[in-house]
């Protein structure tokens, strides 16, 4: 018995001697047909409830974006998990105000870092294009607003900063002292990797004709600042960046690449780091096998206790026979015991003076 303080349930509180396991008769084809189904709609119920949770955080549809060049990525050849790279599938995080991003500038000042540098990672649709075109994911690098009486722009972000930290040149070809009505601005010791791991470079930007308040962007592998010709302003942005599936967008680029970037060579294309596609294989056949392996694990188990219940006991052995021992009383005598008179019986009957 096991201990159980309640009446419920009676499986708890029993233990059932095991039983001979009886083989099920095989299914027809309709209840394979009843099952598959059902498990069809589990399947679609559980993806439906990931997507649903999933744009409660973004807030965006669809929540992801596939990577399709190597614009971000850390290196040449390698990719890594925490940084961007060819391929990956990046959730998007809904973007409302110029506020909603941290740019490059402020993110050093702060030590606020995302994908393993400062600042925020946007996707947006570049400045005069489609907003049915691809998307761009670059590194915003600073906001900057026009300025209509100069007809260069400011760089509020960068006011009291120090001169190793930025340069600019004002409207007239001057060296700028203050970061306002700029010709162009240079942000020093940005860190890329187009080079090597970790080097700093100086990036330039042009800034006159600015028409529009927005930010200037980068990619973290590439050598230059992106000029669209002007800063993206916030309502082209798509969101910002946050978390990522690595590799399995390997999956859609491989299936319907796009025009540009990967994967227009198939499976194994160079386009993509090479790790990117190995961990992929071994993520997908884990996948496939891993149900299998699950499955053959618990039927061993189910085995291995089915079996320890089963094993035979020690005998018990029977308690001994029992010993009849002489009760214990007043010594017994051989002689015959007085006969009973109506004496002795009128006198056991009385009870005390005054009796009748």
């Amino acid at each position: 018995m096991r201990w159980w303080p309640f009446p419920w349930p009676k499986g708890w509180r029993e233990e059932k001697p095991p039983t001979e396991e009886e083989e099920e008769p095989p299914r027809t084809l309709r209840e394979q047909v009843l099952l598959f189904a059902r498990d069809l709609a589990v399947a679609f119920v559980i993806v439906a409830i990931v997507m649903g949770i999933l744009f409660a955080y973004t807030r965006v549809w669809p929540p992801m974006v596939v990577v399709e060049s190597d614009s971000m990525q850390h290196s040449d050849s390698e990719s890594f998990v925490g940084v961007i790279d060819t391929g990956d599938l990046v959730l998007v995080q809904t973007v409302g105000a110029q506020s909603d991003v941290t740019p490059y500038v402020s993110g050093r000042l702060t030590d606020y870092r995302t994908y393993s540098n400062y600042g925020d990672v946007i996707i947006f649709h570049k400045p005069f294009a489609s907003l049915e075109s691809t998307p761009i994911i670059h590194r915003a690098i600073v906001y900057v607003v026009p300025n209509s009486g100069t007809g260069g722009a400011d760089v509020p972000s960068l006011i009291g900063r120090p001169a190793s930290e930025w340069s600019g040149v004002w409207m007239n070809g001057t060296d700028a002292t203050t970061p306002i009505g700029l010709r162009s601005v240079t942000i020093k010791g940005v860190l890329s990797w187009d080079l090597q791991a970790g080097g700093r470079k100086d990036v330039t930007y042009p800034l006159d004709g600015v028409t529009t308040a927005g930010f200037l962007t980068k990619g973290d592998h590439n050598q230059q600042g992106d000029n669209w010709g002007q800063p993206v302003a916030v309502n082209r942005i798509v969101g910002k960046a946050r978390g990522e599936l690595p590799w399995f967008g390997l999956i859609k680029l491989t299936l319907a690449p796009g025009d540009t970037g990967c994967c227009r060579r198939g499976w194994g294309d160079p386009a993509a780091p090479a790790n990117s596609w190995n961990s992929l294989l071994v993520s997908l056949v884990l996948i496939v096998i891993g149900p299998f392996v699950a499955d053959f694990g618990w039927g061993w188990w189910k085995e291995r206790r089915t079996a320890g219940h089963g094993k035979p006991t020690a005998p018990v052995e029977p308690p001994p026979d029992p010993v009849e021992l002489p009760l214990e009383g007043p010594p017994t005598s051989s002689e015959p015991a007085p006969p009973i008179t109506g004496e002795t019986q009128t006198r056991s009957a009385d009870r005390g003076d005054g009796a009748p």
